[in-house]
């Protein structure tokens, strides 16, 4: 086998250094640091077999961010911070909202200065703008929610209507989905309260 050490490559611009050919191993020793100056762009599958990704914490910028995901939470401004994005386009409109979490393509989509924010899955809060303090869990929950604040929602769709309205609770496929202004209102079972649209202080 032979060994070839490169210490320096010239030119450096618009090089291409090829490694092996398809079915080889290409082997990085422990303690080996990869520092490219810069982004680093890879073309096709990254595979992680057995090992650790880890994300510094600061992504895309402010502190304590991190995202995975196509633009997942690319708008982010230095006042923006503790936010969480894994998905496509998920958080992709935060600008200064904190400690927001977002799982799911197009979770917490719209939101920009929200803060205290959790949806979980897909299109889940995907409207909100500036509620703060939602819980959405099951897809499309919460998803036309725009300035509501305090609402809880488990289940596809619950509460999916709603958005302005606040300090409502539904839990269950399609609970409250038709709420749109209604407040303190609490749903809980599949369909509970799925004709309510305005009324408030309702408990099911």
């Amino acid at each position: 086998m032979s060994k070839i050490e490169v210490d320096q490559i010239d030119p450096q611009s618009g090089t291409t250094l090829t490694l092996g050919t398809s079915g080889d191993t290409v082997v990085v020793p422990s303690g080996v640091s990869l520092a490219p100056g810069g982004g680093l762009t890879l073309t096709g599958n990254f595979v992680v077999d057995g090992g650790t990704i880890k994300l510094d914490g600061n992504y895309p910028t402010g502190t304590d961010n991190v995202a995975l995901g196509d633009t997942a939470l690319d708008s982010v401004e230095a006042g923006g911070t503790e936010n969480t994005a894994i998905g496509s386009k998920a958080g992709t409109a935060i600008t200064t909202g904190d400690a927001n979490t977002a799982v799911g393509t197009c979770a917490l989509l719209a939101n920009t200065t929200g803060i205290r924010n959790t949806a979980l899955g897909h299109r889940a809060l995907d409207a909100n703008t500036d509620g703060n303090c939602n819980t959405a869990v099951g897809m499309t929950s919460l998803s036309a929610n725009i300035g509501g604040d305090q609402n809880v929602a488990v289940g596809v769709s619950a509460l999916a209507l709603n958005t302005t309205a606040s300090n409502n609770t539904a839990v269950g496929f399609e609970a409250l989905c038709k709420n749109t202004t209604g407040s303190s209102l609490t749903a809980v079972g599949s369909f509970a309260l799925d004709a309510n649209t305005t009324g408030a202080s309702i408990l099911q």
